[in-house]
């Protein structure tokens, strides 16, 4: 089927269904991710290293692959210490 009619077919859907309000863009955005690694687990660990341990977040990066077979990228890391607001630094 070709693209256009696909498209075409949908806002036709759209409208039926729900009528002007529905033609609008709908959101793309997922409501949750799946994929998701982080848990409360994982946030407390990151917590207890930065605070107790005073280890960084390159450290902190490869002791969760080491001990905990997490793999987080630094960017989560330290994104996760700025929400609990513990200095990276």
């Amino acid at each position: 089927m070709d693209r256009q009619i696909k498209a075409r077919l949908t806002w036709v859907k759209r409208y039926n269904e729900s009528g002007v309000q529905s033609l609008s863009d709908q959101r793309r955005r997922p409501h949750n991710s799946p994929n998701k690694k982080i848990n409360q687990q994982i946030i407390k660990w990151i917590s207890y290293s930065r605070v107790q341990r005073n280890l960084g977040a390159r450290r902190i990066q490869s002791e969760l692959l080491r001990l905990n077979e997490c793999k987080l990228s630094l960017a989560t890391i330290h994104k996760i210490l700025k929400n609990l607001d513990v200095s990276c630094t």
